[in-house]
């Protein structure tokens, strides 16, 4: 792993049952100095397996977020089961989501992070969602350039 910024940031959204998806997606994705975070709908009761699942299927090294970790290159980073995510200053900032009142519309939260942190490194894919989240962040990442 290089501990270098990466040259963009590609944001993807999925619910839940998007592992399929997601695996053929990362089977042949390259070493090609992209970083890319996995925003899914999971159930904050409900261990996610992903980095080990995901990782069976991926070059590329694959973690669960932590608070304040360092974006870089040719990493792949997962939403924890139990967390929204944002990034300011390319380092990912965790919220509980038991402390966020209403919908959890997880993928609106990153993507609308990283259009304002990160502009026209940014770049979003919704796969599938809870109902219109991810479509906000899009129009958000959009505007960003």
């Amino acid at each position: 792993m290089s501990n270098e910024e990466p040259n963009y940031i590609v944001a993807i959204g999925a619910s839940a049952g998007g592992l399929e998806e997601i695996n053929t997606f990362f089977e042949r994705t390259p070493h090609d100095g992209i970083s890319y975070i996995i925003v899914q709908h999971l159930s904050s009761d409900f261990k996610s397996a992903m980095v080990e699942l995901l990782s069976k299927h991926s070059s590329l090294l694959v973690k669960e977020a932590k608070e304040g970790m360092e974006v870089y290159k040719n990493v792949v980073y997962l939403i924890p089961n139990d967390k929204f995510m944002g990034i300011k200053n390319n380092k990912l900032q965790l919220t509980d989501k038991d402390k966020i009142k209403g919908p959890h519309l997880t993928i609106n939260t990153f993507f609308n992070a990283l259009a304002i942190d990160n502009g026209k490194k940014a770049i979003g894919i919704v796969l599938s969602g809870l109902g219109s989240d991810g479509s906000e962040g899009i129009r958000a990442i959009k505007e960003a350039g």
